[in-house]
């Protein structure tokens, strides 16, 4: 452990880990949030691994482990394979109980459940999940599960802007929950235009 000497001098780090209080800096040597790079930075997704335990996954998106670890071994974000079927993890309880995102089939008792560790998490303040890229490279903003799709965003609230696309003119469309979308638009910007 690295800093204040009354309280981390006395918590001891995990094997292969380090507790470090204050920021951090790679690259520079006055780090101004908690980690400061300098440069560019790589993330490389874990590989599959197996999860200890197993899970008799049930027809439901309530999942209970016998013998697991989910505090441990997974966040949310992540997605598990059970019995060949794969889900995204959107809330953990404790060591054996966790939610994903769509219902298991009623699968057999799997002795070697798979996990897909998701490549990057974004959590806000109150640690609720804002923005995954999980382990396929998909990104999900406002959502722990990105679906069957290479970006999805979610707003809140019905017709809420989910997304703004504009350029240097500031002219440009927003797209709505429900898929509407509406653009804005200068007269000056157009040629031949008929009024």
């Amino acid at each position: 452990s690295v800093g204040e000497t009354t309280y981390y001098s006395r918590v001891y780090a995990p094997t292969g880990g380090m507790i470090i209080k204050g920021n951090v800096g790679i690259g520079t040597t006055s780090p101004l949030l908690k980690l400061d790079v300098a440069g560019s930075g790589r993330f490389t997704g874990a590989a599959t691994s197996v999860l200890t335990g197993s899970i008799d996954a049930t027809a439901s998106t309530a999942v209970v482990g016998v013998g697991t670890l989910f505090t441990t071994q997974l966040v949310v974000g992540d997605r598990i394979t059970v019995t060949g079927e794969t889900r995204t993890v959107t809330a953990i309880t404790d060591n054996t109980n966790l939610t994903v995102d769509t219902a298991f089939t009623d699968t057999a008792n799997d002795t070697t459940p798979d996990k897909l560790a998701a490549i990057f998490v974004g959590r806000n303040s109150a640690s609720a999940v804002n923005f995954v890229v999980n382990d396929l490279g998909w990104v999900g903003i406002g959502t722990t599960s990105p679906g069957t799709i290479p970006l999805e965003v979610k707003g809140t609230g019905t017709g809420a802007i989910v997304a703004k696309f504009t350029d240097v003119n500031t002219t440009g469309c927003t797209l709505a929950t429900g898929g509407t979308i509406a653009c804005s638009s200068d007269v000056r910007l157009k040629k031949n235009i008929e009024i």
